[in-house]
């Protein structure tokens, strides 16, 4: 006879078996779900890309002007230090 430890255990596993089987399949849908997502991402990341290709012919002008103000803009701020400095020293150099 089969005891009822025995039948216990095989509805346990049934019950175990089953339940791993709708958690599982759950997550294949997730995925499934996902991977749809991630295309119609990647989709629509091309169409921009390919409706944004012209303007890089329009933009490389803007960046060479905007890395040249930078540099005068920088050279600028150095002179000024420069001359403050230069106005500065007599001063410190009478309250010393």
């Amino acid at each position: 006879m089969i005891s009822i430890l025995t039948v216990a255990t095989l509805v346990y596993a049934a019950i175990l078996v089953l339940a791993l089987a709708v958690v599982l399949s759950i997550i294949a849908i997730q995925l499934w779900r996902i991977a749809a997502a991630l295309g119609e991402t990647r989709d629509a990341l091309r169409t921009v890309a390919e409706r944004t290709a012209p303007l890089k012919g329009h933009l490389g002008g803007l960046t060479t002007l905007t890395e040249e103000n930078v540099h005068r803009i920088d050279a600028s701020a150095a002179s000024i230090a420069r001359s403050l400095e230069a106005l500065l020293e007599p001063a410190e150099a009478a309250t010393r």
